[in-house]
């Protein structure tokens, strides 16, 4: 249904990030790259947490209505939460220039999805407190957000969604305004932070070798 809907710049903008997105993982990006440690009793449950929330990723297409996907990205969001709460994953000491930038590039992702939120916020006449409890969250939440992003970022690589961009897209152009406040503003802007992130991250700033993909 989401083709129904979708226009001709999501199509394009799906194809350029599956694109980058397997160059990635072709590349053998890991969490290391991102900025996170993981010990080696972790990697079963990070694991699982891909497979879990990848599956609720690449449902996204069966599903016919923007409250249906938000409800599949909001329980993708909380599965990566659990896993971030249940196994012992610390941030990795930033300490020289490349993390350094990836680092600062997360927070540009982050920065620029948030104001994304409260502009359509603002045009669709929420309310000022949706969008409060929205950062309220981010600071309360037990998942630390320096973990939770590149989390998110390493679990859409690793699963690789057709029709990403046209999904998140549809979903805000058809649910309700009142629905997207919130615990759903939360997840929907963590997510659309990872999105940005890897359709700007420089590749050679991750510390991955660009010979592979001319190979």
């Amino acid at each position: 249904m989401y083709r129904l809907f979708g226009s001709p710049e999501d199509t394009r903008q799906d194809e350029v990030l599956e694109s980058r997105i397997a160059a990635l993982n072709l590349l053998d990006l890991n969490l290391g790259h991102l900025g996170v440690a993981v010990g080696d009793a972790d990697i079963p449950a990070i694991d699982d947490m891909v497979r879990s929330a990848g599956e609720q990723f690449m449902g996204l297409n069966t599903f016919t209505t923007a409250k249906d996907k938000l409800d599949s990205l909001v329980r993708t969001h909380q599965i990566i939460v659990d896993a971030i709460e249940s196994f012992a994953v610390n941030e990795k000491d930033v300490t020289h220039d490349g993390q350094v930038d990836v680092a600062q590039e997360m927070q540009q992702a982050m920065t620029t999805a948030t104001a994304q939120e409260e502009e359509a916020a603002s045009h669709h006449h929420k309310d000022h407190s949706a969008i409060k409890d929205t950062k309220d969250m981010a600071r309360l939440g037990t998942a630390s957000a320096d973990v939770l992003l590149p989390l998110l970022i390493y679990t859409i690589v690793k699963t690789n969604p057709t029709n990403f961009i046209s999904n998140l897209r549809f979903t805000h152009r058809f649910r309700h305004p009142a629905q997207l406040t919130g615990l759903a503003s939360y997840c929907i802007t963590n997510i659309s932070a990872a999105v940005t992130f890897l359709e700007s991250t420089n590749l050679v700033g991750l510390g991955l070798s660009v010979d592979k993909v001319h190979r």
